[in-house]
C-alpha cells in the first residue's frame, strides 16, 4: 500500500471483506440453483462443473487509492458475471 495510514488501511480491509462475502454468496446462490436444476437441466450442471475445471489466466493487481472505487469497481464485475450467467 501507498501510506501506512491506519484509517485508509481500515477502510481497505472492511472494502475487501464486504467483497469477499458478496463473491462467497454469489458463488453459494450460483451452485444452489445448478444444483436445484440438475435433474431438469443436465446441460447446464455439466457447464458448470466444465467451466470450473478449466485453468484460467491470473488478473493483475489494481492499483488506486480509492478503496470505494475498488469496491464499486468488483460490485460492477460480479454483477456482470451474474447477468452472463
Amino acid at each position: 500500500m501507498e501510506t501506512r495510514d491506519d484509517k485508509i488501511f481500515t477502510k481497505y480491509k472492511s472494502a475487501k471483506n464486504m467483497v469477499s462475502k458478496e463473491i462467497k454468496k454469489l458463488a453459494k446462490l450460483e451452485q444452489q440453483e445448478v444444483a436445484s436444476q440438475c435433474k431438469l437441466n443436465p446441460k447446464k450442471f455439466w457447464n458448470y462443473i466444465n467451466s470450473k475445471r478449466k485453468t484460467k489466466s491470473a488478473i493483475g493487481d489494481l492499483t488506486t487509492t480509492d478503496t470505494y472505487g475498488v469496491v464499486t469497481l468488483l460490485m460492477h464485475i460480479l454483477m456482470r458475471k451474474k447477468q452472463m450467467s
